[in-house]
């Protein structure tokens, strides 16, 4: 038996559901949503710990107008 998973496996909108109090609750779409947010958050306090402070008339960083870019979306 195959230990890979080919993409005729996959069911299209089934999850994995926990039931709390009534509610039901996409464990994947949860953990997603955490991973997502720990890198946003990751990447924002280590854009802060090394930000310069700048003049008007300096450029950002790279890292500050990606950081920006991807904030703004």
């Amino acid at each position: 038996m195959s230990s890979h998973i080919s993409a005729i496996d996959v069911e299209v909108g089934n999850h994995i559901q926990w039931e709390v109090f009534g509610l039901t609750w996409n464990v994947d779409t949860i953990l997603g949503t955490i991973i997502a947010g720990a890198i946003v958050l990751g990447l924002g306090f280590y854009l802060r710990a090394k930000a310069k402070k700048q003049s008007a008339v300096e450029k950002p960083s790279a890292v500050q107008l990606f950081y920006e870019t991807v904030t703004f979306f």
